[in-house]
């Protein structure tokens, strides 16, 4: 379960900005959007959060520090020496540009403990990494190890001095030195045969339990509704899923197309696998028609796509974080999609995160008000990331029409006076017609 994403001096996000999926006390509606976390000092979490703002606000950065700190996390003892990091520190401030960008995220893990984990980052090196745990009986913290770069020496200092000794003696002395400056030691520690257990966790909720969906980017990706295919319990379930968006699915054929491709070095040849889908439709007469997906709407192959994605999400307690969930999606179809985070019978821990520009979803009757998030930009285009919560609203008022008035900020300043007004005007002077 998601607690809190923290993020400083990357992209548009200058100072400190913290997406937290803490339930507000001051909201007592819509509790099945909310489920406990078994910590007192947090106890209750949301179920889905839906973030607002103009272009250009950060929605979509938001989401790329994410993918970038779960890539290090898993990923970056791949990092060779000299490897360059991508970072992208907030540029429009000379003094901000310099200096390093941070990110935290802080989560309970499929062991019940909370975790806080982190680390700073610049081209060249995470000059800090640092991992946290709380106990779930004691409520107390210990910190697991702080990893913190020394410019005068050229190399880190590490602490608690005890660290992680306690599970394997040569901790201190193999495995530090073998983390170059451009890696995480988490990364590192996870390639091990014996993994510490103190450690195995986090990395399990990385990779288990934190989805990252960019829509735009799965348009080929097709696997996990292939796999469902492959039996006849999973293939029934996406036939009713497709039929959830009415669109009139009787059944679906997968064909698997093996080619060849270039060699590879050493003479073998390399076969790559796409699959050619059929959906099959009944005409008024009964007879069955069959197309291919090349025929398809993007919205109907979108709904196909994301079908694995949500069955996944639900059984298997993931948070998924998507980039503009209505993309290519009627307005009923995404509140489908949300509604299944928010049913009274759900057991799961899943979690949903979305950037949106659907204000549709600005609705009271389906979220809490510290469900919605806003993104504002200042004069100095630096963002904030705050809740519709922190809002006292006037009874009876809707999330929509605070938002339409600019009671609560996060809309774009469009200018009154329309840019082609000149262009007309000197058309019509000319005599011509507008």
């Amino acid at each position: 379960m998601l607690i809190q994403f923290s993020l400083e001096n990357y992209g548009p996000f200058a100072d400190r900005t913290t997406l937290n999926m803490v339930a507000m006390d001051a909201f007592s509606d819509h509790l099945d959007n909310l489920m406990e976390s078994g910590f007192g000092d947090t106890p209750n979490l949301l179920r889905s959060t839906l973030i607002f703002g103009p272009n250009a606000s950060g929605k979509s950065m938001l989401l790329k520090a994410m993918s970038f700190f779960k890539r290090q996390t898993l990923f970056s003892h791949r990092n060779t020496k000299g490897f360059s990091l991508s970072v992208a520190p907030f540029l429009l401030d000379a003094e901000k540009n310099g200096q390093e960008c941070r990110m935290e995220f802080v989560f309970i893990a499929d062991n019940g403990f909370r975790y806080q984990y982190g680390f700073s980052v610049c081209k060249e090196r995470f000059p800090q990494e640092w991992l946290h745990q709380w106990n779930p009986s004691t409520g107390t913290c210990v910190t697991l190890f702080t990893r913190k770069w020394n410019e005068v020496n050229k190399d880190y200092d590490w602490s608690p001095e005890e660290g992680l000794q306690t599970s394997i003696p040569s901790f201190r002395q193999e495995w530090l030195g073998e983390t170059l400056e451009n890696q995480l030691f988490i990364s590192v520690a996870g390639q091990k045969k014996q993994v510490l257990p103190e450690i195995d966790p986090v990395l399990s909720w990385f990779r288990d339990r934190l989805t990252i969906l960019h829509l735009a980017r799965i348009g080929y990706n097709t696997g996990d509704a292939m796999r469902l295919i492959e039996n006849p319990n999973g293939k029934q379930w996406l036939l009713n899923w497709m039929a959830s968006a009415d669109l009139a699915v009787s059944d679906i054929e997968v064909e698997t197309i093996e080619e060849e491709s270039a060699q590879e070095e050493g003479g073998s040849t390399r076969r790559a696998v796409s699959y050619q889908i059929r959906f099959t439709r009944l005409r008024s007469d009964g007879k069955k028609i069959i197309m291919s997906s090349a025929n398809e709407s993007r919205g109907t192959m979108t709904w196909f796509r994301m079908s694995g994605y949500w069955k996944d999400a639900l059984e298997n307690d993931r948070v998924v974080i998507v980039d503009e969930l209505e993309r290519d999606l009627h307005s009923f179809l995404v509140e489908y999609l949300i509604d299944q985070y928010h049913s009274p019978n759900l057991s799961s821990k899943a979690q949903l995160i979305s950037t949106t520009h659907a204000l549709s979803l600005m609705d009271k009757e389906r979220f809490r008000q510290d469900q919605i998030r806003l993104l504002e930009k200042d004069r100095k285009y630096r963002t904030t990331l705050y809740s519709l919560g922190e809002f006292t609203l006037p009874e009876g008022m809707s999330f929509y029409r605070a938002y339409q008035e600019a009671r609560v900020g996060g809309i774009p300043i469009i200018p009154e006076r329309s840019l082609f007004e000149s262009v007309v005007k000197t058309e019509t002077r000319g005599g011509e017609s507008p």
